[in-house]
């Protein structure tokens, strides 16, 4: 797996730091590939997280909206094609979600326990 840059310097070179810490998840074989054990349990953690944040969000707005009267509505948010984790060792989840409608985006932020 090749991590991806997200920030360039400003003489337009890839910081080293960026290089081996920021990586494009698309697939559990992404995780699955990450150089180490434990990047791979703190992404899975991290992710999982941002995964929960969402369900939980989702459920949400569809119980208010059906609520509401809009008993059509089964989904809210959905879940991005591509994520990107930083293995920063912050803890912090930064989840961005796109809406069914495909225009609207909103994000939430929540921090991990490195446990």
């Amino acid at each position: 797996m090749t991590p991806e840059n997200i920030e360039k310097t400003t003489e337009g070179e890839l910081p080293i730091r960026d290089l081996l810490t920021v990586f494009q998840i698309r697939t559990l074989r992404d995780i699955f590939a990450l150089p180490t054990l434990k990047q791979m349990e703190t992404c899975l953690r991290e992710m999982s997280e941002g995964m929960i944040q969402a369900r939980i969000t989702n459920d949400t707005i569809v119980a208010v909206l059906q609520e509401a009267g809009a008993t059509e509505i089964t989904r809210a948010i959905e879940w991005p094609e591509v994520a990107t984790w930083t293995d920063d060792g912050k803890g912090d989840v930064t989840t961005h979600y796109g809406m069914p409608d495909g225009v609207s985006e909103f994000s939430l932020h929540a921090k991990v326990s490195s446990e």
